[in-house]
């Protein structure tokens, strides 16, 4: 079982022909458009990654997007820890940084995504390792945001450019500034990719949809 059609492609090269696509399953009833109550309290747009504060997950590169930015008035807001969690809380003492830290409540977590307006993961691929997925993305999705992500091989194949959000090269700090810039200048283009991508997480990734796929591959017989 493969959680991309990539990874199933590549276990089928190698003789496995019955390999099979399940991909990774996200709580649409947690994460929903309308699990952040505090959404109206918020004085300006939000720009939000999830995950570890490292190099290889574009850390460094969305922060640099964040002391040139010269778009309209953001906060990049960072949810994570790592071992770029000082530079962050550095950064944080800006305005236009926000620092969570990691969150385990999967409540607020889902409430930090509803209270975003854009999501990001600028993740590269380095020696030996490769976004392969990005459960974050599909979390995402379900939260109703449109996602700007790079051209590694998971949320290259989870983002459909130009419906759910936008996908970019790795490490192009000026391609990414100029998504993000997009999104948040145009309310409705944003707000229909949201719809979309929710739509998506409902029909492709919802946990009863990816249950009743690993059923099949489980017990084909019943």
């Amino acid at each position: 079982v493969g959680v991309t059609e990539a990874a199933t492609e590549s276990v089928r090269d190698a003789g496995a022909s019955a390999a099979t696509h399940v991909p990774h399953a996200v709580d649409t009833d947690r994460y929903r458009p309308d699990a952040g109550l505090d959404r109206d309290r918020r004085d300006r747009p939000v720009v939000t990654f999830v995950g570890r504060l490292e190099r290889r997950k574009g850390v460094e590169d969305l922060l640099d997007v964040a002391r040139k930015w010269d778009g309209p008035e953001v906060c990049f807001r960072f949810v994570g820890d790592g071992p770029l969690a000082s530079v962050v809380r550095e950064a944080a003492t800006t305005d236009r940084v926000g620092y969570e830290g990691y969150v385990g409540d999967e409540e607020r977590l889902a409430s930090l995504y509803a209270t975003s307006d854009v999501f990001v993961l600028p993740s590269f691929a380095v020696d030996g390792w490769e976004e392969l997925f990005g459960i974050v993305v599909i979390e995402a999705f379900a939260s109703g945001l449109p996602d700007v992500a790079t051209d590694c091989v998971g949320p290259e194949e989870l983002v459909d450019d130009g419906e759910t959000g936008h996908v970019v090269p790795q490490r192009d700090r000026n391609v990414l500034a100029d998504r993000i810039e997009r999104l948040l200048t145009d309310d409705e283009a944003r707000a229909a990719m949201g719809r979309r991508a929710r739509a998506v997480a409902e029909r492709r990734y919802d946990r009863a949809v990816t249950a009743e796929q690993w059923a099949a591959v489980l017990w084909p017989d019943e």
